[in-house]
């Protein structure tokens, strides 16, 4: 373990050389979250080891319970107590649910990708356990080392808790009556299984029951098991002071009705200086017969170390993909560890489950959301990319909309009035050709939601440019919708134009009229010239106020985001970054929009969305003002949009500003003010409050947020510099003019590249030329040639 600590704050720091983030005290403000998956399996677990799992699906396949809006927070979770049988003594491994006194303990979590270690010590007893999911099962493991530290020997016992859930949340959630009275759980050669059955289908007049198998166990012979909840804890007690426990016996009963509980009893003698180990598991099997099939592999320790390398070695292979050392150690140990990670966990669980989403209402994925988030990790997860990009394909009318958003497993699919979606599509599909090299997707074929008609790919993007083309309002500016990206700036009328949706509709044209040029079809690049030039000047004279866009031109011809405003907001945030990716905003013009950006919506979090909130309601504006002013969408910082102000800066090449702007969004930042922040330090979260919200940076929202792609995005591909490009590995950095060197380490199409940046001029951007494996190359794209060995690569900048 390094002994280095950064970014030091009141609950953690990072340890850089091992990618963890490691929480020194288990009062954190809020429950501080990790994600724990293989292919189907997923867990959310908290620092303290409270949160859900669930196999393939959080609404019909929900393994573990857990109660939102729960007081006191985050219960219940994989509970391991000890107790001193001696003294009658008990507290938990984990801290929660006993919740010691923080001052008579120590305690360390280490939050690592795949995994979390809980170290705890009270009265000279040490507990380590190690969560994690293999990468071959359904299923966690919970592996327990009990350590006496003390001079005497202890007589000690444990006890493993796990409540199950009955597989689908919503009928968990309101059924009271059925689902206890249909539980059904036996015990069974040292486990306990839950085989209650599930409704699979769609509603009262599609009722489909399916059963299904859960089961915990251990790997050490028990001296007692519980399988009832209510019997485990007695009356009127909770997870804090279980009956069972406090008396030290178990009730040895596990029958069907009730809610049941996973449960062992460990009771054994431990001498001074010796370890005692328990490997718990938690699954899901297809059937009683499987439950031991699946099981029997991690009894053996040896199995369980092995998986638990293979789990770590996993992201470590994927995170070595790319990674760079520069002059700045906490941006190296954002940009090589949980930045990839939490991008990585968007891209494979869009906004399903989290700690402010159940599971239920967004178990499939939102197209925007879903189309940006293949952005920040398609380098590492390329595989995993496609997948997600076959479902985008065919969540498409064949009128060209697409749908809002999409549960291709039950082929449920919404509307498509939200206009900024259809722009979202050919950025995602330019950039999996960029990054794998694969020409021959744009002529596959896929069909559409309403259609039995097949299109190619190239085609579908075609056709998705010619619906929003057709959705220009009365200036010719792309029309609004129900809301373009920003969801609570939703006019009562569709037809208002938004600055937004057109520059985005530019940047999406530019990049088509790219892979068209790539794929040598002048014709079809010619009519998206035209349409691209035409948004583009409409930009620039309706849609210029000055200094900066106007945000949404209403039917009326008044505009939100407009200089002459009194009352409302004169300036917000989401064109601007966008005209400038896009292109359609170019010269002084840009600078001087950009600058104007800062003024009026520069904070020390990042940028706000708006100058300032909304105080009430309005429907001609839309749903921003149901939030108190500085909260979310109405003036907060809206991380995912302020994350696209580091990008469009070093587009500009000016590398100060944009690494200021990521220090002010940063982990590092957030982890040294944590407990004004609250949410998770070591990921971005959704947004952070502001003026006039009494509490000024309180993070809220953490993990499955859009900032999490655009923050890899920014670091990676814009601050680094370093992306896919049709022919090569396009190396354009924008970084501070006192970095005078970085090394990167990027394997792009299966070959790996070794580059060394130098910046002798002191510059911030500009490359000069590059020097490949010894030969000089102008400009800074790295032909792409497959090679069995690295390639060593040399870029100079400079003006």
């Amino acid at each position: 373990m390094t002994k280095e600590k950064l970014a030091v704050g009141a609950y953690g720091y990072f340890d850089g050389e091992n990618r963890e983030y490691v929480i020194t005290r288990p009062d954190t403000p809020r429950p501080w979250y990790n994600y724990l998956m293989n292919d189907t399996m997923v867990s959310m677990i908290s620092n303290t080891a409270g949160g859900v799992c669930y196999d393939k699906d959080p609404t019909t396949m929900r393994l573990l319970r857990y109660r939102y809006q729960n007081i006191p927070y985050d219960r219940p979770g994989r509970y391991i107590y000890v107790r001193d049988n001696e003294k009658n003594k008990y507290w938990s491994a984990c801290w929660a649910p006993v919740h010691t006194d923080v001052k008579k303990c120590k305690y360390e979590c280490r939050v690592g990708a795949g995994y979390n270690i809980i170290t705890f010590i009270q009265d000279n007893i040490k507990t380590e356990v190690t969560y994690f999911v293999p990468m071959d099962k359904a299923l966690e493991i919970w592996d327990l080392k009990i350590t006496n530290l003390g001079k005497k020997a202890r007589n000690l016992s444990t006890y493993s808790y796990a409540e199950f859930a009955f597989w689908g949340a919503l009928r968990d959630l309101m059924n009271i009556d059925n689902c206890p009275n249909i539980s059904r759980q036996h015990y069974k050669n040292g486990t306990i299984i839950h085989h209650s059955y599930n409704d699979i289908g769609t509603g009262l007049h599609d009722m489909h029951f399916v059963m299904l198998y859960g089961f915990h166990t251990s790997n050490v012979k028990h001296s007692g098991y519980n399988g009832d909840r209510d019997k485990f804890l007695g009356r009127y007690r909770d997870e804090k002071n279980p009956i069972v426990v406090e008396q030290g016996v178990s009730t040895n009963y596990c029958k069907t009705s009730g809610y049941p509980i996973g449960c062992f009893e460990h009771k054994f003698t431990l001498q001074p200086g010796k370890t005692k180990r328990i490997v718990y598991q938690t699954g899901v099997a297809k059937n009683e017969k499987d439950v031991f099939v699946v099981s029997k592999k991690y009894k053996s320790f040896s199995n369980v170390d092995k998986a638990f390398e293979d789990a770590k070695n996993y992201w470590k292979e994927k995170f070595d993909l790319f990674k760079v050392t520069t002059p700045d150690k906490e941006f190296d140990a954002m940009v090589n560890g949980f930045i990839q990670y939490q991008a990585a966990m968007t891209l494979r669980l869009s906004r399903s489950i989290s700690s402010y989403e159940w599971g239920i209402a967004r178990a499939g994925y939102g197209y925007r959301d879903s189309c940006q988030d293949q952005l920040g990790m398609m380098h590492s997860l390329p595989e995993k990319s496609k997948i997600v990009i076959d479902h985008l394909m065919k969540a498409v009318y064949f009128d060209g909309g697409v749908a809002h958003s999409m549960h291709p497993a039950k082929k449920v699919y919404g509307v498509s009035s939200f206009y900024d979606c259809n722009n979202w599509l050919a950025l995602t599909i330019s950039q999996y050709v960029r990054e794998t090299g694969d020409t021959s997707f744009l002529n596959s074929k896929c069909g559409y939601i309403d259609s039995k008609k097949e299109d190619k790919v190239i085609e579908h993007l075609l056709k998705v440019n010619d619906f929003t083309w057709r959705l220009r309002g009365k200036n010719g500016l792309i029309q609004t919708g129900s809301a373009d990206w920003n969801d609570s700036l939703n006019p009562g009328n569709m037809k208002a134009e938004s600055l937004f949706n057109s520059t985005i509709y530019c940047a999406s044209t530019r990049e088509l009229i790219k892979l068209l040029d790539f794929a040598g079809n002048k014709k079809l690049k010619a009519v998206l010239q035209k349409r691209y030039d035409a948004i583009k000047k409409l930009i620039n004279t309706v849609g210029w106020d000055g200094e900066w866009l106007k945000r949404i031109i209403f039917v009326d011809g008044t505009a939100l985001g407009a200089k002459k405003n009194k009352t409302l907001p004169k300036i917000f945030l989401e064109p601007h970054p966008w005209a400038i990716m896009g292109g359609s905003v170019e010269g002084e013009r840009a600078f001087k929009m950009l600058d104007a950006v800062e003024k009026y919506l520069g904070c020390e979090d990042g940028h706000k969305i708006m100058e300032h909130g909304f105080e009430t309601y309005d429907t001609k504006i839309g749903s921003a003002g149901i939030f108190p002013a500085g909260i979310k969408e109405n003036g907060a910082v809206f991380n995912h949009a302020s994350s696209w102000m580091i990008v469009a800066e070093a587009i500009l090449g000016r590398g100060e500003k944009s690494m200021k702007y990521f220090k002010r969004m940063c982990s590092a930042t957030k982890n040294r003010k944590a407990e004004i922040h609250e949410s998770e330090p070591y990921v971005a979260c959704q947004f952070v409050s502001q003026k006039p919200f009494h509490i000024i940076g309180r993070g809220r929202n953490g993990w499955l947020t859009g900032t999490a792609s655009w923050m890899a995005t920014a670091t990676m591909q814009y601050i680094i510099g370093c992306r896919p490009d049709f022919k090569g590995l396009c190396i354009d950095p924008c970084i501070p003019a006192e970095w005078k060197e970085f090394n990167l380490q990027r394997v792009f199409r299966g070959t790996k590249y070794m580059i060394t940046v130098k910046n002798p001029h002191k510059v911030n951007k500009g490359v000069l030329f590059l020097i490949v494996d010894g030969k000089v190359i102008q400009g800074n794209v790295i032909p792409y040639k497959k090679s069995k060995a690295p390639v060593k690569v040399t870029a100079i900048m400079g003006k």
